[in-house]
């Protein structure tokens, strides 16, 4: 927030060959991002940013589109322009559990043809684990599976063992289902404890567990 208030600014000095120096020209401020969850999971991103200072300002404008990228710098969305030192954005990216953000700027006498962009600013949101506590393999096509559901989950290891200890299912994949037979054996009435592991899109561990009944 401090940042925000005031931005770092410079100004160019030319000097020749025979150490004679310019004046200082005008400072130039680039607008400096920050942004952060809207909302506890992170549906929404509120973007904030400082207010671009070019060679025009105050009498020229700026003008300020928000970029949002993909990890490798490719723009994904592009919002209207705006006057506005902030941007609510309620439809970010919902595959993506890292959000980058940029400014492009324009106006406020920089020379036609020709923007300036802020820091990208990044927004991590935590993985979300959904299993549910039972399921019932009776064939009547209603719960019959156990199946992983939430957001961000990759590359990830949902290990389920029975009371003795004993591995009785392993998933990978979000694809991957479990009917509750094991080594082939119908299912039967039991409670099994499981055990999610994975590293997020961010590098960071994340781990769950529980406990899942079969009820038949």
């Amino acid at each position: 927030a401090s940042l925000l208030a005031s931005p770092p600014c410079y100004s160019a000095v030319v000097q020749d060959v025979c150490g004679n120096r310019s004046a200082a020209s005008s400072p130039t401020c680039p607008s400096l991002l920050a942004v952060a969850a809207a909302d506890p999971d992170g549906r929404s991103a509120q973007l904030a940013w400082s207010a671009f200072r070019g060679p025009g300002s105050p009498a020229q404008p700026a003008s300020y589109r928000v970029l949002t990228l993909a990890a490798d710098g490719t723009v994904l969305a592009t919002s209207a322009a705006t006057t506005s030192l902030t941007y609510l954005d309620l439809a970010p990216p919902t595959d993506r559990q890292i959000l980058r953000y940029r400014v492009e700027v324009s106006g406020a006498g920089l020379p036609p043809g020709t923007v300036s962009y802020s820091n990208v600013a990044t927004l991590t949101r935590r993985p979300v684990l959904a299993v549910p506590n039972a399921f019932t393999p009776n064939g009547d096509g209603l719960n019959d599976v156990l199946e992983l559901k939430g957001r961000y989950l990759a590359a990830f290891s949902f290990v389920v063992v029975d009371r003795n200890g004993q591995e009785v299912f392993r998933a990978t994949d979000r694809s991957q289902t479990w009917d509750g037979t094991i080594q082939g054996h119908a299912p039967v009435n039991a409670a099994y404890v499981w055990r999610f592991t994975m590293q997020d899109e961010a590098g960071q561990p994340f781990s769950q567990t529980g406990s899942v009944s079969i009820i038949k």
